[in-house]
């Protein structure tokens, strides 16, 4: 199934919990009046579609677009993600949250060299 087919089900699993959001974007796949619509009257949420600028060619840099990018580049440097090495969904989501919590710690630490002890 790809991202179009299911979008309705992300969608709806994306407002299962607070917070809510106000703009969802996404990318050709989400595209289209009925799911816009759909979005708008069960979420009361706008829904927006990034997309190169018509004539472009080759790699250009999309709106909010490199968050996504970025983020799975981070993600991807975790040994575990960079295959698809799980039996199940849950051990990969585990994984994320624990490749995600690694970058967070370096983030706060200025990633900081380790600790070393003296020699003796």
């Amino acid at each position: 199934m790809f991202d179009g087919k299911a979008a309705r089900q992300v969608i709806t699993n994306l407002f299962s919990s607070p917070p809510y959001r106000q703009k969802i974007r996404g990318d050709r796949a989400y595209s289209g009046a009925d799911l816009s619509n759909w979005v708008l009257t069960q979420f009361e949420c706008q829904r927006e579609v990034v997309r190169k600028k018509k004539g472009q060619r080759g790699f250009h840099i999309l709106p909010r677009r490199w968050v996504v990018e970025r983020i799975f580049a981070w993600l991807s440097r975790w040994r575990r993600l960079s295959n698809d090495y799980e039996r199940k969904a849950t051990s990969s989501e585990t994984q994320v949250y624990c490749a995600s919590s690694r970058l967070l710690l370096q983030k706060i630490c200025n990633h900081q060299t380790p600790y070393k002890m003296a020699a003796r």
